[in-house]
């Protein structure tokens, strides 16, 4: 409506809030009452409220609210979101990013950042990770677990030294603070070249026929260009002589283990590609943490690691769900439905009280879950004899009988449990509590009264 609010506040003292609108609304051929109609119809419908323009400087903790574009920006426009508590370095940025002809838009909060993403949908974003509120992490998270965002190529600027969390939370690069207009520019032609660049590189490191004629269909596209490599010496060659956006590894290789070939490419100071680990091999913890110095995402094989890996790709490549064959786009929909994982679990609910029992049986059976009751440790191990192809188990850690501790390691004990998934409950809550139960063979702990929120999350952790 052409109006906007305005905020004054003083500490100790409260906050005033302004609303500007004009007396008459303009419409496109007339200036009389039917567009002030239009206009109120619209809003009725649920159309969404465009992010006020700043007509006038409006103080923000001591400093003057930057001004941006978003006025003048088109869904045709190539716009840059600044997302930067800081006034000073935040204009520095915008002022850079319209010397690019780009559009900018300035956010001092992730909140704000957020919601400047889903009307305007940037062509590119700049995050400080250090921000008032939401995080730059938890910023980048929203993002790439939305399906209409993800492809956004995010660029990491911050005070803090963190480059490989920003490539494995998806950001295409990272530079520290402080920063100069060489970099600056660095910054903006590694967003330019994700944009711009409409055929992606892909090499695909895997000595097995059969596995790479999967994967190849599964990756390969119009846009997507999948070199194939089947040794680990001409892994190497190929990766010293052409530039891939990304790289997928499996481990056993007939010449060499994949360990040695990241080795090898990771001495090269210039390499940055993201690496997936694509792997049928069983990975002890300290192999995990080799790995984990490398790679971007660990995907296992097995049944169902083909929607993983393709999701993984797609983050990586930047690659727009829109645009995808309408049976990748399903792949992609599936993996991301926060519901779907629970269809048809299998879950083992150990508690001796029965109003804990009766809860949550009622909130995970809603989610699709088969629930089966145990009202003691003891209960449990025969409960889980009678159903061996149990998903996960909810095991309560004070009971009569046998408590949760040692039904848990009994349950470990077993070969054919030792990889099931234990989340212990526990109403004790006192410090240390987490550690004896992991010791004891938990895979995770939750402290009772059960936030629901937390457990769903936990849930989709190991029932992946």
């Amino acid at each position: 409506m052409e109006g906007e609010i305005q905020l004054f506040s003083e500490k100790g003292k409260g906050s005033k809030f302004t609303l500007y609108l004009p007396f008459t609304i303009k419409g496109p051929d007339s200036t009389d009452a039917t567009d002030s109609i239009e206009i109120n119809k619209e809003i009725s419908t649920g159309s969404r409220a465009k992010p006020a323009e700043i007509s006038k400087p409006i103080k923000s903790n001591g400093q003057d609210y930057i001004r941006d574009d978003r006025k003048d920006i088109t869904p045709d426009s190539n716009s840059i979101l600044i997302i930067e508590d800081d006034p000073v370095f935040a204009k520095i940025m915008r002022d850079h990013a319209r010397e690019q002809n780009y559009k900018a838009l300035v956010a001092e909060t992730g909140e704000t950042g957020l919601y400047l993403v889903d009307y305007y949908k940037p062509s590119g974003i700049v995050i400080d990770i250090t921000l008032p509120g939401m995080d730059g992490w938890a910023v980048i998270s929203r993002l790439k677990e939305n399906l209409d965002t993800r492809h956004i190529p995010v660029h990491v600027i911050s005070g803090r030294d963190q480059p490989s969390e920003a490539i494995k939370s998806g950001a295409v690069g990272y530079l520290t603070k402080p920063v100069t207009m060489e970099s600056l520019n660095k910054v903006f032609c590694k967003i330019e070249d994700v944009i711009s660049r409409k055929v992606k590189n892909v090499l695909l490191i895997e000595g097995n026929p059969a596995q790479q004629a999967i994967d190849k269909k599964l990756i390969g596209d119009d846009d997507v260009v999948v070199t194939i490599a089947a040794t680990g010496a001409k892994a190497i060659k190929l990766v010293k002589d052409k530039e891939f956006d990304c790289i997928i590894l499996d481990l056993n290789l007939h010449d060499m283990s994949g360990f040695k070939i990241l080795e090898k490419i990771n001495k090269d100071q210039k390499f940055s590609t993201p690496v997936i680990i694509h792997t049928a091999k069983k990975l002890t913890s300290k192999e995990k943490a080799v790995l984990d110095q490398y790679s971007e995402s660990i995907v296992i094989k097995s049944i169902k690691s083909q929607a993983k890996l393709f999701d993984e790709i797609t983050l990586f490549l930047h690659k727009v769900q829109a645009d995808l064959p309408a049976d990748k786009q399903k792949i992609l929909r599936k993996t991301h439905d926060k519901e779907t994982i629970f269809k048809g679990k299998k879950v083992l609910l150990v508690d001796d009280d029965m109003r804990n029992i009766y809860t949550l049986k009622n909130i995970l059976e809603d989610k699709g879950i088969k629930i089966i009751v145990a009202k003691n440790g003891r209960e449990s191990l025969e409960r889980l004899e009678e159903n061996s192809d149990t998903d996960l188990v909810l095991m309560d850690i004070m009971m009569p009988e046998m408590d949760g501790y040692e039904a848990t390691g009994k349950i470990r004990e077993q070969n054919k449990f030792k990889d099931l998934s234990v989340i212990a409950l526990t109403a004790k809550a006192m410090k240390g509590d987490r550690n004896k139960c992991i010791e004891a063979g938990a895979s995770d702990y939750l402290s009772k009264p059960v936030d629901m929120e937390k457990l769903f999350s936990m849930l989709r952790v190991w029932l992946y």
